[in-house]
Order: structure tokens, then sequence, then C-alpha cells
């Protein structure tokens, strides 16, 4: 049986892998909401857990934004215990400085 990503260009672990540089920019710039959705359109090609902890961190972002402080640190709180395995494997996103960021944010 085929793979149904087998013909798809650029392929699906490329996709990901931009998707998170994309998306970390995007966070780090507070662009909540297309963090969001970079982030919606590569479930399933990679590693899940990571790319919805990335999200928690959006979600705590746009709960900032949209002036509800509790579930802006409700979600920071879930994209620590989610990202917590990836912060000391990934190379190439900076995860702790992400996490960082959105804290600062949360807790001024």
């Amino acid at each position: 049986m085929e793979d149904e990503h087998e013909d798809e260009w650029p392929p699906p672990e490329a996709r990901y892998r931009a998707a998170l540089w994309r998306a970390e920019g995007q966070l780090e710039r507070g662009e909540w909401g297309r963090a969001t959705d970079t982030l919606d359109d590569v479930i399933g090609l990679g590693d899940d857990d990571l790319v919805r902890g990335m999200r928690h961190l959006a979600a705590a972002g746009h709960r900032l934004w949209d002036g509800d402080r509790d579930r802006a640190r409700k979600q920071l709180d879930h994209a620590r215990h989610r990202l917590a395995p990836y912060l000391l494997e990934q190379e190439d996103i900076d995860l702790a400085a992400l996490i960082e960021l959105v804290r600062a944010k949360v807790e001024s």
C-alpha cells in the first residue's frame, strides 16, 4: 500500500519543518492567529504534540490580546507541559525563548 503523502511536493516532512519555522517567527512577532493557522495546517504531518504545544503558545497570546489574562495563563501552562519534553531536543526552534516571550507578555 502506497503512502498517501508519497507524491506530494514539497514532501510532508519539509512542509512540517517549514511550518514550524514560520510559526516560530509569527509567535515572535505576536501574530497569534497566523501562527495558529500555520500550525493547524501541519497537524498529522509530524510530531503533533510539538505542534499542539506551540499552538498553546499562540492561544495564550490570543487570549491575552482578547484581555483574558487568566485563560492566557492557562494556555501558557498547557504549552509548558506539552513542550517540556522538547526543550532539549529541538535544535532549530528555540522553544525556551518562545515560552519566555509569551510568559513575559502574560505576566506583565
